[in-house]
């Protein structure tokens, strides 16, 4: 499924990137992000089927999903994060914490749990900690390409 939708995603990124930059002229920076792995949450449930798309999202995302969004950046001259690498979201399932209330987990099933609303709501987006870790990554970017 992620290979399949990876093709869409750099087809319609592609049409959108170059939309933008024909609109916005060549001068103006722009940045690509990824996005926190939020199916990190998933390693909560009960389900072992749903634990098991937690940890193979972290493929999904590494391998597939995220170097497509950053070769499709890249292509047009923009900048880009990899957000999902900077929320810690590749840190081996083996590196545990303790985090009330979800008892022993991954750190990196915390680290998303802190950022997003996903473990509490399965909602995918992020809380004001991971709005802050996301602006702060690319004023960082706008800095080297601007």
């Amino acid at each position: 499924c992620a290979t399949a939708s990876a093709k869409v995603v750099a087809k319609n990124l592609a049409t959108l990137l170059s939309g933008l930059r024909h609109a916005a002229g060549a001068d103006v920076p722009i940045v690509g992000v990824t996005y926190p792995d939020v199916f990190l949450g998933l390693y909560l449930s009960k389900k072992s089927s749903q634990r098991q798309s937690a940890m193979r999202s972290l493929t999904e995302w590494q391998s597939i999903l995220n170097p497509t969004l950053r070769s499709s950046y890249l292509a047009e001259g923009a900048g880009f994060v990899d957000v999902t690498a900077a929320t810690g979201a590749y840190t081996p399932f083996s590196q545990t914490t303790s985090d009330p209330p979800y008892g022993t987990i991954p750190v990196a099933v915390a680290d998303v749990c802190r950022l997003t609303y996903y473990c509490q709501l399965q909602n995918v987006h992020p809380k004001t900690a991971g709005y802050t870790v996301m602006a702060r990554l690319i004023v960082a970017t706008l800095r080297k390409i601007a």
